[in-house]
């Protein structure tokens, strides 16, 4: 039996990829819990496959597990001959630190497929050099634990991880501007925000993944760079 892919199918692919990344299901800003004063739990899940790693940065609110951002690359030449235990922490260790401005100050989980994997934030020594510098690289992080999530329920970074972004640089470098004017905000002045409150600029940006065409992800630098000089909580 054959498979068409026709104009239907490419309008409800489209759709789908609207709605996963634009609220209500996706968070434009960390959100605060007005009682303690300090952003809901943060979830971070991630997955490694022979072609790339990704990561999907989510937050537990009162309406539920909520999107932050997606991220993905693809493996160099060298990283495709480590071991798939090697590409699982390679998928950890590069999601954590991707998205250190949200995490450095927070506790969080992490969710991987990855058996073995789950015990590479603790300070423990492994025959593995490589893993072992990743463990320290680690170390910075209030990591509450790694939890074991089957890959059938791992859909979100399992897809990603399998369709990775191919320009790695210019995807890097967008999430790392978005970053920097995110966590200058929220350092500035926490304040409990809504998705409402977000200028839409960002969310597409953030939420850049290996499906996401530019078409419907332009990055606008000059309009990014107008609303961080508007905004009267930013000061450069």
């Amino acid at each position: 039996m054959k498979f068409y892919w026709g104009e239907r199918k490419q309008i409800a692919w489209h759709a789908l990829k609207t709605a996963l990344t634009t609220p209500p299901v996706f968070l434009h800003f960390p959100l605060y819990d007005n009682t303690t004063k300090k952003k809901f739990p943060f979830v971070l899940s991630t997955d490694a496959s022979q072609f790339g790693i990704a990561g999907a940065l989510k937050q537990h609110t009162p309406d539920g597990l909520k999107p932050i951002v997606y991220i993905s690359r693809t493996l160099n030449s060298s990283e495709r001959n480590y071991s798939t235990f090697e590409r699982e922490c390679l998928g950890i260790i590069w999601s954590v630190t991707k998205l250190r401005d949200y995490l450095a100050d927070e506790s969080f989980i992490i969710e991987t497929d990855q058996q073995p994997a789950r015990n590479i934030h603790l300070n423990r020594s492994s025959t593995n050099r490589r893993v072992n510098n990743w463990k320290l690289q680690l170390q910075d992080y209030d990591i509450i634990e790694i939890k074991h999530k089957p890959g059938t329920r791992n859909c979100d970074a399992d897809y990603m991880s399998r369709h990775p972004l191919i320009n790695i640089e210019e995807t890097n470098d967008e999430l790392d501007g978005i970053c920097v004017a995110i966590m200058t905000r929220s350092k500035t002045k926490q304040q409990t925000t809504t998705a409402d409150d977000i200028p839409t600029t960002t969310s597409s940006n953030t939420s850049s993944t290996s499906f996401y065409s530019k078409q419907l992800s332009p990055l606008d630098p000059s309009r990014l760079k107008h609303e961080q000089h508007s905004d009267p909580d930013i000061q450069f």
